[in-house]
């Protein structure tokens, strides 16, 4: 878990606290850090402590209403599917989990769109911290949309600032159409770049996608809290495409208790819309296959962006701390 330093002069903080000043006045006088020198970006820093807490074999299940639809732009025609997903990850500890998900799905009408869009999937994962700058994952088993096989990334902080670098490679078995397909490789290399200010992440994303599909990716992703609007163009050997995608939360984010076995709803809900800018089919079959990457844990939203942890997200709580901190300094 990330862990920052938040810096404000004590004056300032008792009137906080008694209400003098404002939230938004106080959050303009503090500094947020990582609290081990300026050169580590904050992503990168975990709490360290004597007293190290057994999760071997904790289960997590969520459950988790999900809504998807593609619009073609030459058929005007439009797929619709709702689902209630289910999803588990059972920590084995020393960096390993198993991650599993199955969907309800009660309305659907992707028809032969199904094979491209299945979001099941059961695997295994190992992710490990091998320097200050280097997060490193490796994922094997069935993942979402039918794929079977093993796949890597790597994130890399290539010094202070806003700066991620990440790298792809997966070698995969597409059996969307039955099994025997034989094994394909997908590699990918994207940078990022994170304005603070806006708390918003520009990337740019090229090399082979899946489904034998090269090509570039050009990206946008605004936070607003814990609301995302994530705009994307895609340029491939298939076609281009515009993709737009909305996720919202789904409420407070209250975590049960610590123990073997935790229950708890999804922290999030994403809807998308994908549609055919140019190429020589523009059907909905094409436009799900441009530019897809294989779906499986993303460490940037674990150290990133969505973290409650990172310094936006204190600045917009920052009344919270007044509720948790009065009574203590009271005492």
């Amino acid at each position: 878990m990330p862990v920052l330093r938040l810096t404000v002069g004590l004056s300032d903080y008792r009137d906080y606290l008694a209400g003098r000043l404002s939230g938004a006045d106080l959050s303009g006088r503090w500094t947020v850090d990582a609290g081990l020198g300026p050169d580590i970006h904050p992503s990168l820093i975990t709490a360290r402590t004597g007293r190290r807490a057994d999760t071997r074999l904790t289960v997590d299940p969520s459950f988790t209403p999900t809504f998807r639809s593609i619009v073609g732009s030459e058929e005007v025609s439009l797929a619709l599917r709702t689902a209630l997903r289910s999803e588990a990850d059972v920590d084995l500890g020393g960096g390993w989990q198993i991650r599993a998900a199955d969907e309800l799905r009660p309305i659907n009408h992707f028809g032969d769109l199904d094979r491209y869009c299945s979001d099941d999937f059961l695997n295994v994962n190992y992710s490990a911290r091998l320097g200050p700058r280097l997060l490193t994952h490796v994922a094997g088993g069935e993942f979402a949309d039918d794929r079977r096989g093993i796949a890597a990334e790597a994130f890399v902080l290539p010094g202070p600032g806003p700066f991620l670098l990440r790298g792809y490679a997966g070698r995969l078995e597409d059996r969307r159409f039955g099994p025997g397909g034989g094994h394909k490789r997908s590699y990918l290399g994207d940078a990022r770049y994170w304005f603070s200010g806006l708390n918003m992440e520009a990337s740019v994303t090229a090399g082979k996608y899946l489904d034998l599909d090269g090509g570039l990716t050009l990206g946008l992703r605004r936070f607003f809290g814990d609301h995302e609007l994530k705009l994307e163009y895609r340029d491939t050997d298939h076609a281009n495409v515009l993709l737009a995608q909305a996720t919202v939360a789904l409420g407070p984010r209250r975590y049960p208790r610590p123990g073997r076995v935790r229950f708890r709803l999804g922290d999030h809900i994403g809807q998308g819309w994908r549609s055919v800018a140019s190429g020589e089919d523009t059907t909905l079959d094409i436009a799900s296959l441009v530019g897809n990457q294989l779906r499986f844990f993303d460490l940037s939203d674990a150290f990133l962006n969505r973290d409650r942890l990172n310094a936006q997200a204190l600045r917009e709580r920052v009344d919270v701390l007044r509720r948790t901190a009065a009574p203590v300094a009271s005492r």
